[in-house]
């Protein structure tokens, strides 16, 4: 950390303020979380919607209102998704809405519309700083302006400006993606809420450090992954709206929505229509629908598109009918690893128990296991893996009845614990990892598994009704195993059988593609996950004209496996081009991870978005209405959007008493406060501003941050520790100026 300085005034002013927050953070771990600000309970001030608390004490504004509106074409195993957001102001104020929502994490998200009436504004794509300045400049002009952002494959922000009083405004945005697919089921799943996430504290002192030496560069993206969340009684908000048309060239059957009540129909035969039973649904979890091709089990299925003078493919691959692996001989050990943090209380935690007692009963003789849970701490039930004898299995039994949820996230820990690196091909070791993945710092834990892994293969299920897709997708595509969700207890058995004939089963390895005549093929990912039986693998390629096949090759357990594939029998597909580049974005993502300079992948990542035109951590699309709806003389209300908790989730247990794991959340308000009154107070000490300003600056810091939990520690001492060491700076500063006058 760059604490010390050549200037005495700044080496103060972040002392001061490295122990007022670092005494803060450590306050917040130890005692209870404080609510969030800003939201009040329906119906006060007469109002019978959502308020929101202004700066002026005991006057609210009522929320923008939201809608949201879904419908999803799916053809073969490739999807288009088209969600409208409905912004509404019931104000008198012209009003600014913020948005964080959720879509797929292989989402390719390439439009943009913002209907006002009947003028529609198309948005364009740009680079994510240039888009930023776009929408700031018209928002500041009072234009209508709509931007969409990412921080996360599966987390998007939408901030809409200027809506007008009693105006709405209509947020249009399309992706594709493809479709999962294992044992021959279709499984299509819509993300509706993003559930709160965890920063661990060692990630927060991390990026005080940053604060404090003024490296803003080094500060990650991770204070917009979270909206405002309510208190049960205080939802449900965002009602949605959802429709599914599925087209086939061949019959489908079970059709089966998972968490919603639905209908189903087919008129004459044609697309399956699956909509809402009852009309709009509260934005509080995820939607899964599932299916089956009425068609025996294909090796195969090949997509290609041509788009701009270039040609694009997409394959999915699995292992031939008759050449299914055999029951691995090999002696396994096995590793559970469950999250009994605050977000897992009540119906989560029952679903990762039960998922865990099937995993126990279906132990082998020969197997050993261990359990290992965590949430502020790492604990297992044995000091390493034991024999799943009947002793061993029936501690097992007593320790998993008598898990609780309480606590953080603390994931890094328990991932260590259990990885230990090395490789040993006398047993096959595997990691099955039970949470639901509500994390800010996914990246550094990837990096863990993948610098950890050895000889294991690391296998997620997701818990719960909204699960981190993202986490739970690339945690596994690190660890070279696979993952699957259990979102209640009437899946826990079928998905954990799924699960377990994987893992009782080898695989095919260093799976690679090549092309069988002249040309050229380039494939994604590069770093191909293993294929399990029941589970293809599928590859987004380009490739050259003239090439007419391609052979996929893998290692098996009785030796090479090869298949030869047939790119003039591939049936025409639309957005794989989309598909293609969004692949590729994501492996320049995970180069990082393997040393290669983060200038050099953000000017090609950025290159290949801007070029297919899709939203990515470096692209933006913003759309602006060239004419001026709010005057130069009226103010504009911005606020973020609340959202829903999600369903099955106890608000105490996340956000409230001392074993709440909400704690990080407040840490972010704290950072963002930090970095702020760090650049207010360095900018006002070196133009010699007025005492009183630096020092009204720390008074609203201090009082804005929220009202502190109380504990045994003498925290209030030390935050005014912490605040003196704050004005010596301001004082000192302001004695040399004198000193310099009186030369």
């Amino acid at each position: 950390m760059k604490l010390l300085s050549d200037n005495p005034t700044q080496f103060v002013l972040r002392l001061g303020l490295f122990v007022y927050l670092a005494i803060t953070l450590t306050t917040f771990e130890a005692g209870a979380a404080p609510s969030f600000s800003g939201i009040v309970t329906p119906r006060d001030k007469g109002y019978e919607g959502l308020l929101f608390q202004t700066e002026e004490p005991g006057k609210y504004l009522p929320a923008p209102l939201l809608g949201t509106d879904v419908n999803i074409d799916v053809s073969g195993i490739i999807s288009r998704v088209r969600v409208r957001h409905f912004y509404k102001n019931p104000t008198e104020h012209w009003v600014e809405g913020i948005y964080v929502f959720p879509l797929a994490d292989k989402s390719a998200v390439d439009t943009l519309t913002m209907r006002i009436g009947k003028r529609i504004i198309k948005g364009v794509i740009e680079e994510k700083a240039q888009a930023r300045r776009i929408y700031n400049e018209a928002r500041e002009k009072g234009q209508r302006a709509a931007l969409l952002e990412t921080q996360r494959p599966n987390i998007f922000r939408t901030s809409v400006a200027n809506i007008g009083p009693s105006d709405g405004i209509i947020i249009e945005i399309a992706y594709q993606e493809t479709i999962a697919v294992k044992n021959g089921q279709f499984r299509l799943r819509f993300p509706m809420v993003v559930g709160p996430r965890y920063t661990p504290t060692s990630a927060l002192l991390a990026q005080l450090a940053s604060v404090l030496s003024g490296d803003e560069k080094t500060l990650p993206e991770t204070e917009n992954l979270s909206s405002p969340i309510l208190q049960p009684e205080q939802g449900p908000l965002n009602p949605v709206n959802l429709t599914v048309r599925i087209e086939g060239k061949l019959p489908i059957r079970d059709v089966k929505s998972h968490h919603h009540p639905v209908v189903i129909s087919n008129p004459g035969g044609g697309p399956i229509s699956v909509k809402l039973q009852d009309g709009p649904v509260p934005a509080d979890r995820d939607f899964e629908l599932t299916w089956f091709p009425d068609i025996p089990r294909a090796a195969v299925s090949i997509y290609t598109e041509d788009w701009k003078g270039e040609r694009y493919g997409l394959v999915m691959v699995t292992p031939p009918a008759g050449k299914s692996p055999q029951v691995s001989n090999r002696n396994r050990e096995i590793i559970f690893i469950i999250d009994t943090s605050g977000s897992m209380a009540g119906k989560s935690l029952n679903q990762a128990k039960a998922s865990l007692r099937y995993a126990l009963e279906n132990l082998g003789h020969q197997d050993r296991f261990n359990v290992i849970q965590f949430n502020s701490q790492t604990s297992s039930l044995f000091g390493a893996a034991v024999p799943a004898n009947k002793r061993n299995l029936s501690a097992a039994r007593i320790y998993i009845d008598d898990l609780d949820a309480q606590g953080g996230t603390e994931m890094r820990s328990a991932i260590r614990f259990a990885l230990d690196g090395q490789d040993d091909r006398s047993r096959l070791r595997q990691v099955i990892f039970i949470t639901d993945g509500g994390v800010s710092n996914e990246a550094e834990l990837f990096q863990e598994i993948a610098a950890r892994l050895g000889d294991t293969r690391f296998f997620t299920i997701g818990i719960g009704s909204a699960p981190n897709q993202h986490f739970m997708r690339w945690a596994a595509k690190y660890g070279r195993g696979t993952f699957t969700f259990i979102g209640d207890l009437d899946q826990a058995e079928s998905r954990m059988k799924e699960l377990w004939e994987k893992l009782s089963r080898p695989v095919l390895t260093h799976l690679s593609i090549q092309p069988r005549s002249e040309g050229f093929i380039e494939a994604y990912p590069k770093m191909i996950p293993d294929l399990f039986v029941g589970e293809p693998v599928v590859f987004a390629f380009r490739f050259s004209d003239g090439l007419k096949a391609f052979k996929v090759r893998g290692q098996g357990p009785n030796g090479l496996w090869s298949e030869d594939f047939n790119l003039e029998n591939a049936s025409t597909g639309k957005g794989i081009s989309k598909l293609w580049a969004r692949e590729k974005i994501d492996n320049l993502g995970s180069s990082v991870y393997w040393g290669v300079f983060t200038d050099e992948v953000h000017k090609e990542a950025t290159d290949v978005a801007l070029k297919h035109e899709l939203v990515t951590r470096y692209t933006s699309l913003v759309g602006v209405d060239e004419t001026p709806a709010r005057g130069a003389g009226e103010d504009l209300v911005s606020k973020n959007m609340p959202a829903n908790l999600p369903f099955g989730w106890e608000y105490e247990k996340v956000f409230g008493g001392n074993n709440g794991n909400g704690m990080p959340l407040m840490h972010k308000t704290l950072l963002r406060e930090a970095r702020n009154f760090y650049q207010t107070a360095n900018a006002s000490i070196k133009q010699v501003a007025p005492a009183a300003m630096v020092q009204g600056a720390s008074a609203s810091t201090a009082t804005k941050i929220l009202t502190l939990p109380q504990t045994a520690t003498p925290s209030h001492l030390y935050l005014l520790i912490g605040l003196l060491f704050v004005f010596s700076a301001i004082l000192l500063a302001l004695m040399r100026v004198r000193l310099r006058a009186c030369r």
